[in-house]
Order: structure tokens, then C-alpha cells, then sequence
């Protein structure tokens, strides 16, 4: 059931109370006058600067209704067969006291008598206990391709421009209130005279920016493909067969949309390169959330954020939402000190990753499984569990070839066998690095030859390295090893190599790395 028709039949039921959490007012203010006219109701404005109007629908004007000027005077006399919606009045329940709050309570009996409804239309959405049975909570969707096909042609007369539109300027749109969307639409006009295909560059750059203010969202251009990665087979393979389910003949065969996937393994072993190469490799949006930024200081707020997130990733499907290291947003659960924000936040994450039919492909990364819920590894939150575990020989191989193809080297006058083999137990990052730090040893500002790697420039370098596989214990990763073979997809198509440790270093406390990986029993 569409918004519309949720709430034309919520009225028609005479529900007495309903909670939109919205920053739409424009089409809440259409979709309300609509159904009010259609079931012949009367509808009242109440905010605390315009006080109460009533809408006169013959003349589409409000009238101001005296000695109306507080809560408490409206609640005295409520008519019958009427719709009240009450703006931006979250704060009665946050900064006024029980009394306000009960005076809601006791006047949603009145309103259900006089067969009238009473809307709380707010951008911030927040309960207090005592009205939590009686309210009924809507989601109004942000606006879609036809909303914003009418507020083109609308602003296409005001500035005086064709009003014929691509659907490529529309889709960019997709994400944006009405509001931010006449913003980002009249700078482009008032930039370039006009709106077309070429212009959808600063509509999507406007939009950028709009989404980043959420402070929850960050909108990437990533321009690593799969050819970026070297190795992690299986995973590639995963991604390339699931990818057909985004088309045409996917959709006539009922094949259901991938959820999406869990990447586990060792800092450094291309989890988040894999999350930008799908991005781009599907050409699908790559929005990263950071879940440590949903959580908001005011009561409520964490709440609304998480929806308010899910809502802008859906409204830009198909895209592909990444969220990196998971368990660092997720620590508020262990700790249980945020009076259940965490575990209310994170069971709506839970419920969306379970239900949600929009095409928002998930790709969660994890260095430390032990910090996550147990709930969120279950079979049906994700499609698959991948392991991601350090590159094996054949697969430094292919790393280090895509690294000294990124700085314009010359593999084939190197050694590449001796390089994978000596840089055994290095990471994909750690492999990168080794190129980069070669690269700087032999380059001399003064010289007008291009600087070019040799062999033995690797080889210094890799053998004054310390890689992170020696703050490892060996004996916890064989055992993690095992269980994520029992539990999860290996990403790679190679045995892992087992490393042998001689290193005698002294550890930090925090490099004894326990077994990360397994779950409590």
C-alpha cells in the first residue's frame, strides 16, 4: 500500500491520531487537502506562529480562527468530522511537561468520538511513552520521478525555458526533498540559461552535498573496477552471476534482487576497494554510511536518523549502500548505556536488511567479528558471509602487477616471482605500499629521467617492512581460519598459506591480536 492510499484510509477509519515525520510539507499539504475535500472534512492548520486556520477550499485561502491560540483552547471544543494537522510540535513532548503530554492523551478520546483525526506532521520524530499505543506512525517516501516532473514544469514556466525534460535529469534528482531539489534546479537554470543532459553534472553535485549534510551519508564517484582487485576469485565470481538480477529478464522471471554481502578478513585485504569496485562495475550510485554518525545526542534523534538514512538510499536505488567496518558503529550494544538507543537503531537496520524489497545492494565490511551481534550474521540478512583472508603467492602476483601498472612500471623487467614470494603474509594495502615507498627511495626531483623501479628497490623495501602479520598470533589465526572455512565463503579460490612466525619483536598491548574472528561459543 502507497502512502496515499495509507492515508486516506487511516482517516477514513476516523483513527484518531497519526505521526508523519517528514521534511515534505508541500506534498503532505497537496495529498491532505485532497483527501479532506474527497470525505467532505473540514482541515485545520495549527502551528505556534500561524496559530489555527481552517482551509477554505472554495477559495484556497486559510482563515484565521479566533480565540483559538493554544493547544488547549483547540482541544476544548474539537469539531466533528474534522482533520487538525498539528506542525512541528515535537517539542510539546521533549521541552514541556507531563501535563502537556496528558492533555494529548485525554483529547485523542475526544477525537475519536467526534470521528475527527488529529495529524502530528514534524521533520523530527518523537514519542513520549504515554502516547506510544495511541499513535500511528506513517513514512511518507521521499518524492518520486513524476513529483519532480511536475516541479520541473513548474519552474520551467518561471524561468521561462522548455519544458521538455530528460528522464536522466529527473533520475538525478532521486534522493532530494522538493524543497532541495527547486534549490539544486534554479542554480543550474540561473548558472547555464538552461536544463539538459549537460547540466545534470551540478544537479548531482548539489545533491552531494545535500546528502553529506546528513552528516550520516557520503556520496562516492569511485573509479576502481574489478580489474582493481587482485585475486579474491570466488567473490568476483559471486558479484558478476549476482548482477544479472538487476535486469529486465531477472525482474520477468521473478529472481529477487541480491540483499546484499558481509566482507570479514584482516585489515587491509581489499574489503573496501571490492565495495567501490562494485559501485562502479554495476554503474550504481556508492553511498557509504557511517553508523557511528547516526547515533544523535537528542532523544529520538538516533531514530529518526536511521530511518531517515534508509529512506534516501532507497529513494536512489539501485545503488549500492557500503558500510565500512560495521562493528565500530555497532559497539553501543555491547555497552547497553544509551538507555536501548543502540539496539532500537540497530533492530530497524535489522528489520529493513530482512524486508526491503528496493534494490539497495548492502556491502558491510568487518575487521572483528566478536563485536558483532550474533543476529546480524544470520542466514537472510545477508546473501552471503564472505572470508577474506591475506593474498596467497598467485595472488600477490596479480596485486603487485596492479600497482606497478597504477604508477606506470614496467612488470616484465622485474622478478615478480621473487617479489610474491619474499612479500609473503603482506596484505593488498601493505603490497601497495611497498610500491609507493620504492617509488619515492629512487626519486630524484632534479632528474629529468623517468624514475624506474628495479627489482632490488622492492626487495629493500619489503625486507625492512613490517607487515601487520607479525603482531599476529599464528596459532589464533589457524583457528580462525577454521572457522570461517566451517561458517563462511572463502573470497579467494586458493588455500590459504600458512606462516610461519620467528619474529621476536616486542608487542604493543594492542598488537596481541586475539581471535578476532571467532564467536563466542
Amino acid at each position: 500500500m502507497n502512502f496515499n492510499e495509507e492515508l486516506n484510509n487511516l482517516v477514513k477509519a476516523n483513527v484518531a491520531s497519526i505521526y508523519i515525520q517528514s521534511f515534505e510539507w508541500q506534498r503532505f499539504q497537496a495529498k491532505i487537502r485532497k483527501i479532506a475535500q474527497n470525505q467532505k472534512k473540514i482541515l485545520f492548520y495549527f502551528n505556534n506562529v500561524d496559530k489555527l486556520r481552517e482551509l477554505d477550499f472554495e477559495n484556497k485561502e486559510f482563515i484565521l480562527v479566533e480565540e483559538k491560540e493554544t493547544i488547549a483552547d483547540i482541544f476544548e471544543s474539537i469539531e466533528e468530522k474534522a482533520i487538525y494537522v498539528f506542525e512541528e510540535m515535537h517539542e510539546d513532548f521533549t521541552m514541556g511537561d507531563k501535563g502537556d503530554i496528558l492533555r494529548y492523551k485525554f483529547a485523542l478520546r475526544e477525537f475519536k468520538k467526534k470521528k475527527s483525526t488529529l495529524i502530528l506532521f514534524s521533520s523530527i520524530l518523537e514519542i513520549p511513552k504515554e502516547l506510544e499505543k495511541e499513535l500511528m506512525i506513517v513514512d511518507m517516501p521521499l518524492p518520486e520521478l513524476s513529483d519532480f516532473e511536475k516541479l520541473f514544469k513548474k519552474l520551467a514556466k518561471e524561468f521561462n525555458i522548455p519544458s521538455s525534460i530528460d528522464i536522466g535529469i529527473l533520475k538525478s534528482l532521486l534522493g532530494l526533498t522538493i524543497e532541495e531539489a527547486t534549490n539544486a534546479i534554479s542554480k543550474a537554470i540561473a548558472q547555464k540559461g538552461k536544463l539538459s543532459k549537460d547540466e545534470i553534472g551540478i544537479l548531482i553535485s548539489q545533491k552531494e552535498q545535500i546528502i553529506k549534510k546528513s552528516g550520516h551519508l557520503e556520496y562516492f564517484h569511485p573509479k576502481d573496477s574489478m580489474d582493481s582487485i587482485g585475486g579474491l576469485d570466488n567473490l568476483k565470481a559471486w558479484l558478476k552471476t549476482r548482477y544479472k538480477a538487476f535486469s529486465q529478464n531477472a525482474k520477468k522471471y521473478k529472481l529477487k534482487s541480491p540483499k546484499g554481502i558481509m566482507l570479514l578478513g584482516i585489515p587491509g585485504t581489499g574489503k573496501s576497494l571490492s565495495a567501490k569496485a562494485v559501485s562502479n562495475s554495476w554503474n550504481m550510485p556508492l553511498l557509504r554510511l557511517d553508523f557511528g554518525k547516526v547515533f544523535g545526542g537528542i532523544v529520538g534523534e538516533s531514530e529518526s536518523n536511521i530511518r531517515e538514512t534508509i529512506k534516501i538510499a532507497e529513494s536512489l536505488s539501485p545503488c549500492v549502500l557500503w558500510i565500512d567496518e560495521i562493528e565500530k558503529g555497532l559497539s553501543g550494544l555491547n555497552g547497553g548505556g544509551d538507555s536501548g538507543t543502540s539496539a532500537r537503531v540497530f533492530g530497524t537496520f535489522l528489520t529493513w536488511m530482512q524486508e526491503k524489497e528496493s534494490e539497495v545492494f548492502v556491502l558491510a565490511t568487518a575487521n572483528d567479528i566478536s563485536a558483532l551481534p550474533k543476529e546480524l550474521l544470520r542466514k537472510g540478512r545477508f546473501d552471503e558471509i564472505f572470508f577474506v583472508d591475506l593474498p596467497t603467492l598467485e595472488e600477490r602476483k596479480e596485486i603487485l602487477k596492479i600497482h606497478l601498472a597504477n604508477v606506470e612500471q614496467d612488470e616484465s623487467i622485474l622478478n615478480i616471482e621473487k617479489l610474491s614470494e619474499l612479500s609473503k603474509g603482506f596484505s593488498g594495502a601493505e603490497l601497495e605500499e611497498v610500491v609507493n615507498e620504492a617509488l619515492f627511495n629512487i626519486f630524484d626531483i632534479e632528474s629529468q629521467n623517468e624514475p624506474v623501479l628495479k627489482t632490488k628497490d622492492l626487495v629493500d623495501v619489503m625486507e625492512s617492512f613490517y607487515p601487520l602479520y607479525k603482531t599476529l598470533n599464528i596459532q589464533e589465526l589457524e583457528k580462525m581460519r577454521k572457522v570461517a572455512k566451517a561458517r563462511y565463503k572463502p573470497a579467494s579460490k586458493y588455500e590459504p598459506e600458512s606462516l610461519v612466525l620467528t619474529d621476536k619483536t616486542p608487542k604493543f598491548k594492542q598488537e596481541q591480536y586475539d581471535n578476532t574472528f571467532e564467536e563466542d561459543e
